[in-house]
């Protein structure tokens, strides 16, 4: 029933969509309602929407870790404030759908594709974050979706953290995991908030596969 409903609303097929609400309203995405409706009802992971578009413009680079299809890296790539955006996977079947999304908007000159994981490891197709920014402009905003290993991603850029003013936008994946984050952070000056998922879940629920999704801002400002 709910699969028809979504048909008859929206109809059928993943296909450039126009988004009306939510972060990316006024934008174009590739988006199949059976999946993803909340997006076109500006509802997906709407509890960071405020915290991503506050760091976005204070920042001067933006680095989306994980980036999947490109729905944050699209929006960093339309404000004006970001100068720069970085986007990274290794899945290059979500990069180049990210490339269309970034194209049906004249935004893909803006980015910057790297097909690595992000992280400590020195093995082949793994950089670090120190490695990605180190020559990029700073004030930088990070945002990190990467299943579990969030804190490898924080630990590989420890000089950038401790050198720059840095605006984050991390989802943790374990209560162990936000915690260890958070503490990771506050060890280098940094504000940590939780986001608490929003009363409307208990109506409209994000189905994901892992217990534990929430998301850990965090900001420092030392100008």
């Amino acid at each position: 029933m709910k699969a028809l409903v979504k048909r008859w609303v929206f109809g059928a097929g993943s296909r450039p969509r126009r988004i009306r609400l939510g972060l990316l309203q006024g934008l174009t995405f590739i988006v199949d309602p059976q999946e993803k409706s909340q997006r076109l009802l500006g509802l997906d992971e709407r509890e960071i929407a405020a915290p991503v578009r506050r760091a976005a413009d204070r920042g001067g680079t933006a680095i989306d870790i994980g980036c999947h299809d490109g729905w944050y890296a699209t929006f960093f790539a339309s404000r004006s404030s970001i100068s720069k955006v970085l986007a990274c996977d290794r899945n290059q079947v979500v990069l180049d759908l990210m490339m269309r999304n970034l194209n049906a908007n004249q935004l893909a000159s803006r980015v910057a594709v790297h097909r690595v994981a992000v992280g400590t490891s020195t093995d082949a197709g793994f950089r670090s974050l120190d490695d990605l920014l180190r020559h990029e402009t700073p004030p930088f905003v990070i945002k990190i979706d990467v299943d579990g290993g969030e804190l490898d991603v924080l630990t590989s850029g420890r000089t950038v953290l401790d050198e720059h003013d840095c605006w984050l936008i991390v989802e943790t994946h374990s209560l162990a995991l936000e915690r260890e984050c958070a503490h990771y952070l506050q060890q280098l000056g940094y504000r940590t908030q939780v986001i608490a998922n929003g009363w409307y879940r208990k109506f409209v629920p994000e189905f994901r596969p892992i217990g534990h999704n929430r998301w850990l801002v965090a900001a420092r400002d030392r100008r």
